[in-house]
């Protein structure tokens, strides 16, 4: 329990400092335009790397926040891909998901088999390399990327509800961790499809917040009873995950955005403070690629200075990461 508090009081001691020194253009915060969702992609991957580390300590707290983290990229990813074909269709579509996806991922993945040359064999190599055995997230982002492309290449139209036909699928078909996601990313294709057509006020957008938030807490409290619990592995229990997930995940998007709205540029010192979920955002997928590699830190050594070590190198190489990243995208874009 003190170990979490800790992993707390690190992310907020990164707020303050960046509140103090980091002043970033964050020039306007509404639902789902590109500042918004930087940030939200922060505040999801410090979700899954506070869950990834809390049970690294072998604590559960964190447990939930894993799944609701990776609810919120996927609608993110899907409302992104989206709006992308309404501006440019499905032109450098693969090539787009290669570089930006792809290769930072077996940027990290070869560096991680040659420091494990003398433990993986042949096989587990290619295993890694094709997210077999690891980074279960890209596979199923993959997944969803080709399912994509292939429902608007084949049907041009309507193709919005054979994807959620194919969810219901995955729901039943797919893992546990996969079918849980089943409908995030289709949820950020209708969201791109209908969001100009939705038009509440900020009293109904606090009250759809507050009750998502209760329904995803009672799917909580119910998956702790024992009678539920036998239900583990099958459809039913992945309904019941879903629901947690996917309901809490849309009530802190809601939430935030009535919140950065109204409170972001109230205060400087907010903004700024902001500006670290803001970087953190930017960075997200090099954070989730990272992080993985580094909780042998915390897993063998739960102490506060192991936690920062932890923190301090996941942000630095992420960063170096990222930088390697925008060289390759800026070259391939030539």
């Amino acid at each position: 329990m003190l170990f979490n508090a800790y992993q707390l009081i690190i992310i907020v001691v990164f707020f303050i400092l960046f509140a103090l020194v980091k002043k970033e253009n964050i020039q306007s915060v509404t639902f789902f335009n590109k500042d918004y969702t930087t940030i939200m992609r922060g505040i999801a991957i410090l979700f899954v790397v506070l869950h990834h580390v809390g049970n690294s300590s072998g604590s559960v707290i964190f447990t939930p926040l894993g799944g609701i983290g990776v609810a919120m990229f996927l609608i993110i990813s899907g409302y992104g891909l989206h709006e992308s074909l309404k501006k440019k269709g499905l032109n450098n579509y693969w090539k787009n998901k290669v570089v930006r996806v792809i290769i930072p991922m077996l940027i990290v993945e070869f560096v991680s088999i040659i420091n494990e040359c003398d433990r993986s064999g042949i096989q587990d190599t290619i295993k890694h390399l094709f997210c077999i055995d690891r980074n279960w997230y890209v596979r199923y982002l993959f997944y969803w990327y080709f399912l994509f492309y292939l429902a608007v290449r084949l049907l041009k139209k309507r193709y919005e509800y054979v994807l959620l036909c194919i969810g219901f699928v995955m729901l039943v078909s797919l893992p546990e961790i996969e079918a849980e996601q089943s409908l995030s990313f289709v949820a950020g294709i209708f969201l791109s499809l209908y969001k100009d057509k939705i038009n509440l006020t900020r009293r109904q957008i606090l009250a759809i917040s507050i009750i998502l938030l209760f329904v995803g807490s009672s799917c909580l409290f119910a998956k702790q009873l024992p009678i539920i619990r036998t239900y583990s592995g099958t459809m039913v229990y992945s309904s019941i995950q879903m629901c947690l997930k996917f309901s809490i995940a849309c009530s802190v998007l809601l939430f935030s955005s009535l919140l950065f709205s109204s409170l972001l540029f109230s205060s400087p010192i907010l903004q700024r403070g902001v500006a670290f979920l803001y970087v953190t955002g930017i960075m997200s997928y090099e954070i989730y690629l990272v992080h993985c590699k580094l909780l042998g830190i915390v897993y063998a050594n739960n102490t506060i200075l192991h936690l920062i070590l932890f923190y301090i190198l996941t942000y630095l190489i992420s960063y170096m990461l990222y930088l390697v990243d925008q060289r390759i995208t800026i070259r391939c874009s030539k």
